[in-house]
């Protein structure tokens, strides 16, 4: 026999290519918003507190945060410990502006402004941005949970598009069963096949050969028209060679080459209309 050889449908590949690059691409569009979309949205619109406004957002500094504002605020203006103008730097790092004694610092969830006295911090104020660090806290979770399943999605672009099944004399052989199923199959000889059990085609597409093999080891190898392109030629090929019922009708000469039909279809997808689709309009009316 000719060997038959091929990997899995297109139509196959260009769905899964689609939800890998929905599920990935959303992924990434919630970090981008987390991490840079939302930090610059705020600095845009917090920059109007500084004194002159300047045209371009300041750098969104990540040390900023409203938990250490609020740490700082409660250590200096309720416990009244002495913080120094060098702690606050060593802190948070350079602020974006000054205006005489007072540094504007911008994180990425708000401004924080701080007031020293003799190099002293005298005052601490928070001005949360229009984007709160729990909107940005929120980006990335989905960003994690949608990334997961798009990481789950590219495991499964590449396991589409490395499939491969062949039928030679020897067997058969394949490396993906589709579906749920991870893995292939071992290369089953024509005379290790027991059954094909095909109740499962009209409704699902699936085919499964069972075999054993000399060495005693029972099993199953899985075809389905969705994952393996040479489905129907494998599945022809051992229903000849084994005698076995094949499921996949070959299409019905109706002798009507006229009108349009739905030869060639499976018969999972055809439906054939029982009912009268209308009158005869030459009938008439006795009464």
């Amino acid at each position: 026999m000719e060997p038959i050889r091929s990997g899995t449908t297109t139509e196959r590949v260009i769905r899964t290519s689609i939800l890998t690059l929905l599920f990935a691409g959303y992924s990434l569009w919630c970090f981008w918003d987390g991490y840079y979309a939302y930090p610059r949205h705020n600095a845009e619109t917090l920059k109007e507190n500084l004194t002159p406004v300047p045209q371009e957002a300041p750098a969104v500094n990540r040390l900023v945060t409203n938990a250490k504002i609020q740490a700082l605020h409660k250590k200096t203006a309720k416990e009244k410990v002495e913080v120094t103008k060098a702690e606050v730097l060593e802190l948070l790092g350079e602020p974006a502006a000054w205006e005489d004694d007072m540094g504007s610092f911008f994180g990425p969830g708000g401004l924080a402004r701080i007031t020293f006295q003799d190099d002293r911090v005298r005052k601490v104020r928070w001005f949360p941005g229009p984007k709160k660090e729990s909107d940005l806290f929120t980006q990335f979770l989905m960003g994690c949970a949608v990334g997961l399943v798009g990481l789950g999605m590219i495991l499964q672009w590449i396991r589409a598009v490395s499939t491969r099944v062949q039928l030679t004399d020897a067997g058969l052989k394949l490396n993906s069963q589709g579906g749920t199923r991870w893995g292939g199959s071992p290369l089953v000889p024509f005379e290790a096949m027991t059954g094909l059990r095909i109740e499962d085609y009209k409704r699902k597409g699936w085919v499964v050969v069972e075999y054993q093999l000399t060495d005693g080891r029972e099993g199953t190898v899985s075809l389905n028209d969705y994952v393996h392109k040479a489905f129907p030629e494998i599945v022809a090929e051992i229903c000849r060679r084994k005698g076995f019922e094949n499921p996949i009708k070959p299409p019905e000469d109706t002798g009507d080459h006229d009108d349009k039909t739905t030869d060639g279809l499976p018969d999972r997808i055809v439906q054939e209309d029982g009912g009268d689709t209308g009158s005869d309009p030459g009938a008439q009316d006795d009464s």
